[in-house]
């Protein structure tokens, strides 16, 4: 965040719950976790194998829980995007 201009950067930090559970970025993101891992563990009950990104490497994991490398991520660099958007 070195170039980043201190007048730039968010400093306020919302701490209470909102009104309405939507527009609360915490709720949202505490759904979203919940629900996939619901999905996930609907599909392999179902005998349906998932895909996901594990550590930069796409993987499978089976109903029988064995994890596959479908494709290797390789060394590529982090992205951040906070410095990213502060490049002046």
């Amino acid at each position: 965040m070195s170039t980043c201009h201190k007048s730039l950067v968010a400093t306020k930090v919302r701490k209470h719950k909102r009104a309405d559970a939507f527009e609360d970025n915490r709720e949202l993101m505490r759904l979203a976790k919940v629900s996939s891992r619901n999905a996930i563990a609907s599909l392999l009950e179902s005998g349906i194998s998932v895909v996901y990104l594990k550590d930069g490497n796409v993987v499978r994991k089976s109903p029988d829980n064995t994890i596959t490398v479908v494709s290797e991520g390789g060394s590529a660099e982090k992205f951040d995007l906070r410095e990213y958007l502060c490049q002046g």
